[in-house]
């Protein structure tokens, strides 16, 4: 941890002078407890502040003023991610990277099911993929083996509707 000095520190300084002169000037006890209390107050408001270099945690979760979690980042089952959640608590932005190595970036709708999910296989085949609630869905990328990128457009039951090329 690397410790900084803020700009009061010179402030605090002079009131350990002002203490120091204002035994020498009055003798008054009472009158030196005082602003040496003071002085304690000022050390342990505005002293030393440490900012530290790393922080190590599994899961971080920022809150809304009422304290739902609204972005979560952190690892769960072996994926690192940060997810955007609506005031019900559902995903409605994914961003992903596990341990297999295929990144994702995911949109979702309002019940965190349908939307856009962007993918990269690790072996570098990418990919599109458009859902909604109805149940059709449109796959754009490349695929294994292939060399060129595909569209295709899928119904309801999973049945090709139409594929290019």
């Amino acid at each position: 941890m690397r410790t900084t000095y803020s700009v009061w520190w010179g402030v605090y300084i002079i009131a350990a002078l002002a203490v120091t002169v204002c035994w020498f000037l009055s003798h008054s006890a009472n009158t030196c407890l005082l602003l040496l209390a003071c002085l304690l107050l000022l050390h342990l408001s505005l002293g030393l502040r440490t900012v530290p270099q790393k922080i190590t945690a599994r899961q971080f979760d920022l809150v809304d003023s009422s304290g739902k979690s609204r972005v979560i980042i952190g690892i769960e089952s072996g994926r690192a991610a940060i997810g955007v959640l609506d005031d019900d608590g559902r995903v409605r932005i994914s961003l992903g990277a596990p341990k297999s190595g295929e990144p994702s970036i995911g949109l979702f709708d309002a019940k965190g099911e349908h939307g856009v999910v962007i993918a990269v296989s690790p072996s570098g085949y990418s990919g599109i993929s458009l859902s909604d609630p109805e149940g059709f869905s449109l796959d754009l990328g490349s695929e294994t083996g292939q060399s060129s990128v595909a569209c295709i457009v899928m119904s309801r039951n999973d049945h090709a509707v139409w594929k290019a090329p």
